[in-house]
């Protein structure tokens, strides 16, 4: 059903014929036979840079003269549409909202022809902002205490508090004999809020680490001095607050310490050097116990943050995602949620964005998923069929990538990576210190094209086994050309969404139970329901 808002008057059309649809509150609406469905496409693009809009077009006869309309004084502008989903005996209330917004480049003629337009339903502006505006030190938040020598509190002034995600700054990495060696790097700034006690005289030094109460309150973190190493201390982790009342997180030390430190820049590291490393974890995790470091909890907690519209019935996909340890912090005022998740998070991730009739969400890829995992089984000549013109498509050569290079572990202080991985199909002679992981999908690909190579950056990565979980995805994802086909099944696969996994048969293209993701759903004719499918071809080559 289609309901317009065009020159002062309502259109109601519908794909049946004429229907009465009743209203909970009383009375009905009528709806006119006339409307076409097709062409609403609820697809994105895998690992795209975000959601495109959601659009649908159409062509309606109006039972009214639009062009006297516009005469009389009636404009088109700001005119809006409702597609919806309707089943006959449900209140109107009950409809399936699938796509409202503007019309945009309406089209009209003479009162016999039909009115064109389309309805476009783009994903908005987020308004949400991690930190508060008053969130950073002035002399409302702290007092200006001098620092022996020549440092004051006021220096810091206008810097805002860093919200700390993970346990950054340490990892291992594995020499030749496979005896891990444990490694930390500056990772978040540390900042010298008070070199006295709020309330009394006494000194008490404090060097604000995270904002709110960290997790692991009475743990120690280590404090680096960029100048003077000798002046490195681990300090146990307290909490304060700062003149507005605000809980923060801080590290204490002794006045030699910190004196130390007089006009120098420190930095802290979660992790502590030691032969086993003992892991101190920064901002609670509001959804389950212990830190917030999975990656998909760390984007769930990001999009309640932000104004955007969430389709709050997909978070539990973002459960997949919890294997990434998200290690960083945040201390940019004006970031907005969706896109530090969109910039920073979803590029190094096996997922994508999704811009649904329920709102914003994240699609997640297992691109190592076998028929087992998959939660629906597709057969055409049973319940689907192979869409009208619709070839199997391989992706473009072009994009190919076979030989990957991570480099993570970042030194915050010097903006350097210290540690790099990479990934191909065989052991690197000219870069020894990096560990080389064979990989079978990548000998094969570089038998077919040749080495195609590609080096990323993972600023929020630091522990090894999350970066070499991001290689391999990007290794089945990348190193041969995905193929994609399109199907058309009834209203009762309605219900999959991007991301998940099917088992598709298509004795005709020789393909039985083949792991493939629904990479795309759109209305077709009638109630039927297009499935775009995507097939990565590297599962057959991999260990």
């Amino acid at each position: 059903m289609l309901t317009l808002r065009v020159a002062g008057r309502w259109v109601r059309l519908v794909s049946g014929p004429d229907v009465d649809v009743t209203r909970r509150v009383g009375g009905t609406y009528r709806y006119l036979s006339g409307l076409s469905t097709g062409g609403l496409a609820r697809v994105l693009d895998v690992f795209a840079d975000g959601p495109s809009e959601r659009s649908a077009a159409f062509s309606v006869a109006l039972s009214f003269d639009l062009a006297l309309a516009i005469k009389q004084g009636h404009t088109l502008h700001g005119s809006t549409g409702e597609l919806a989903q309707w089943w006959t005996g449900e209140p109107f209330e009950a409809r399936r909202v699938v796509l409202a917004g503007v019309l945009r480049e309406p089209a009209y003629g003479y009162s016999d022809e039909l009115f064109e337009f389309s309805i476009r339903e783009s994903l908005g502006e987020d308004r949400g902002t991690f930190l508060g505006p008053t969130e950073v030190i002035t002399r409302g938040t702290f007092p200006s205490g001098i620092i022996a020598g020549s440092q004051d509190v006021r220096d810091l002034w206008g810097v805002p508090f860093p919200i700390v995600i993970g346990s950054p700054g340490g990892g291992h990495v594995e020499d030749v004999s496979g005896v891990l060696t444990y490694y930390d790097v500056p990772a978040t700034p540390a900042l010298i809020v008070e070199t006295q006690d709020p309330f009394t005289t006494a000194s008490a030094y404090r060097f604000m680490v995270c904002r709110g109460i960290a997790e692991d309150i009475g743990r120690t973190v280590e404090i680096i001095n960029k100048t003077d190493a000798a002046s490195d201390f681990a300090g146990t982790l307290a909490v304060g607050r700062d003149r507005q009342g605000r809980s923060y997180t801080y590290v204490p030390a002794t006045n030699s310490a910190t004196a130390a430190f007089a006009g120098v820049e420190a930095w802290a590291i979660w992790v502590n050097r030691a032969a086993s490393p003992v892991i101190t974890q920064s901002t609670s995790n509001p959804f389950d116990v212990g830190g917030l470091r999975g990656a998909g909890d760390v984007i769930r907690w990001a999009l309640a943050l932000s104004t955007l519209r969430i389709d709050n019935s997909q978070i539990g996909r973002l459960t997949a995602l919890n294997g990434f340890l998200v290690d960083t912090y945040i201390n940019d005022p004006e970031i907005r949620p969706w896109e530090w998740v969109r910039d920073v998070l979803l590029p190094l991730l096996p997922a994508s964005a999704v811009f649904g009739p329920d709102g914003l969400y994240v699609a997640t890829y297992n691109y190592a998923a076998t028929t087992a995992e998959a939660v629906e089984r597709l057969e055409v000549g049973r319940n689907v069929s192979r869409s009208p013109g619709s070839p199997v498509v391989y992706g473009d050569e072009g994009d190919v990538i076979n030989r990957m290079t991570i480099a993570y572990g970042l030194d915050a202080s010097t903006g350097q990576f210290t540690q790099t991985i990479t990934l191909g199909a065989d052991f690197d002679d000219d870069q020894p210190a990096s560990p080389l992981h064979p990989a079978m999908a990548a000998r094969r690909s570089q038998g077919l094209f040749g080495v195609r190579t590609e080096s990323v950056e993972a600023p929020w990565m630091y522990d090894r086994a999350t970066a070499e979980a991001a290689l391999q995805a990007m290794m089945l994802r990348d190193a041969l050309p995905a193929r994609r086909i399109a199907i058309t099944g009834g209203p009762e696969l309605e219900w999959l969404r991007p991301g998940d996994v099917v088992a598709f048969t298509d004795s005709e293209l020789h393909m039985t139970d083949r792991p493939a993701h629904v990479e795309g759903i759109a209305s077709a004719e009638g109630l039927n329901v297009e499935l775009g499918l995507v097939l990565f071809d590297t599962l057959a080559f991999t260990l």
